[in-house]
């Protein structure tokens, strides 16, 4: 210990100064990002999230930093969720990064502070997304305090924002049209009755309306035209649709005094049609048997003619994803003539402003195709059939079953049944 007194206080030294080395380089490292972090352009919200929106907005050294401190040293193999991993590390991490507090602030504050020159694509959409369905404001604070995504004052601003940007487009255009629409697609309309009555003891309503949908076909061959996004702005006050929509006018119409008009329709050559939908139902039966001949039942085969049909469709090439969209809600009960009427009109006003000539379509429910058909009726110039396409009413096949079921009750064909042991009564 005396021979080598010098050299072991060197060793001494050097171990006592490597932590403050270490944190010194730390500390240069970290000062380094976050200089990077806040001399990064403020990423601006415009009211869409662009494909390329969430790598573009994060500094690509922190990025390459996080990939290291995840991934190794390795950083060329990483996949599609690995840096999506990353790309959301480094979002949360600018998003919660501050400047020098300044002293007379709270520091015992339990709720995160974050700047809107601070809002990346992530936090803004986590906040969006869970207030969508659930509008639950606890929830959001809660994720907000762990620093993951935007207050929820901020989130009903957004929104706001968002609602007068589409009722400026509403206005600009003169028809109300969901902006993801496009021009040159086939369209198909919807009517429906809306009905929530929320069974939390905590809600404080019910809604009973009518909604409105639109529907498009969107082929390879035909994409359609896109009508352009929203100008998003700040803005504030009330927001207002356009009187022609929001307005239903009142109608005056007698059901018992209306009169069923004579169907006229000229023979056309519908020969080869009929010979390719022999054929094709002869295909189903073919394939259907040859599924029941088979030893072992697979369970996903499409044995029934709607799955058939179905998985024929889904092996074209030629069809991509449709286009839907749900146009605001009206308060008026869907049971109502003067509503269907003014569905009608609005489906009518959307497919001729979308696709100039198409003959508009519109499909509903039974109930509602028959007030449809009393619309139709009591204005056949405006509505007829000749005017405009009403699609056979949904649950109709119920109904015919629920018809059956009456003319069996008390027939005796159950109990028959169940005495030659087919089957069991309560299954019938």
């Amino acid at each position: 210990m005396l021979v080598f007194t010098d050299g072991l206080g060197d060793l001494l030294k050097e171990v006592t100064d490597n932590p403050d080395r270490n944190a010194l380089k730390m500390m240069l490292v970290v000062k380094e990002v976050r200089k990077v972090i806040f001399d990064k352009d403020d990423y601006t919200f415009n009211g869409s999230f662009p494909p390329e929106c969430q790598s573009n907005c994060v500094p690509r050294a922190v990025l390459n930093l996080v990939s290291l401190l995840l991934n190794g040293t390795s950083i060329e193999d990483q996949d599609a969720k690995e840096r999506q991993s990353c790309i959301s590390i480094v979002q949360l991490i600018c998003f919660d990064a501050k400047k020098k507090q300044h002293r007379k602030q709270n520091v015992e504050s339990k709720q995160a502070r974050t700047t809107r020159s601070r809002e990346m694509p992530l936090p803004l959409y986590i906040g969006l997304k869970i207030h969508t369905p659930s509008r639950n404001k606890a929830l959001i604070e809660q994720l907000y305090s762990l620093g993951l995504c935007i207050n929820y004052k901020r989130v009903l601003q957004i929104e706001n924002n968002l609602a007068h940007a589409v009722t400026q487009k509403y206005h600009s255009d003169g028809i109300v049209c969901s902006p993801n629409l496009r021009k040159g697609l086939y369209t198909v309309g919807a009517i429906d009755n809306v009905d929530y009555n929320p069974s939390s003891q905590t809600s404080k309503g019910s809604f009973h309306g009518t909604g409105i949908s639109i529907f498009q076909t969107v082929t390879n061959l035909n994409q359609g035209e896109s009508r352009g996004g929203i100008a998003f702005v700040e803005a504030s006050g009330p927001i207002e649709l356009p009187e022609k929509y929001s307005i239903v006018p009142a109608v005056a119409c007698t059901v018992n005094a209306l009169k069923v008009p004579e169907r006229i329709s000229t023979p056309g050559n519908s020969v080869q049609k009929e010979i390719d939908a022999l054929k094709e139902e002869k295909e189903w039966l073919k394939d259907a048997l040859e599924l029941l001949k088979s030893e072992e039942f697979d369970q996903k085969a499409p044995l029934t003619w709607s799955a058939h049909h179905t998985s024929k469709e889904r092996c074209s090439t030629e069809k991509r994803p449709g286009i839907g969209t749900l146009l605001p809600l009206f308060y008026e009960k869907a049971t109502y003539i003067s509503m269907i009427k003014h569905g009608i009109d609005m489906v009518r006003n959307i497919t001729e402003y979308l696709n100039p000539g198409q003959v508009p379509v519109i499909a509903c429910d039974q109930p509602l195709f028959a007030l449809m058909k009393y619309v139709q009726w009591a204005w056949p110039n405006s509505y007829g059939e000749h005017k405009l396409v009403a699609m056979l009413g949904l649950h109709m096949e119920m109904s015919y079953w629920k018809i059956v079921g009456d003319l069996l009750d008390k027939s005796g064909w159950s109990v028959m049944m169940a005495r030659m042991r087919w089957q069991q009564r309560g299954e019938l």
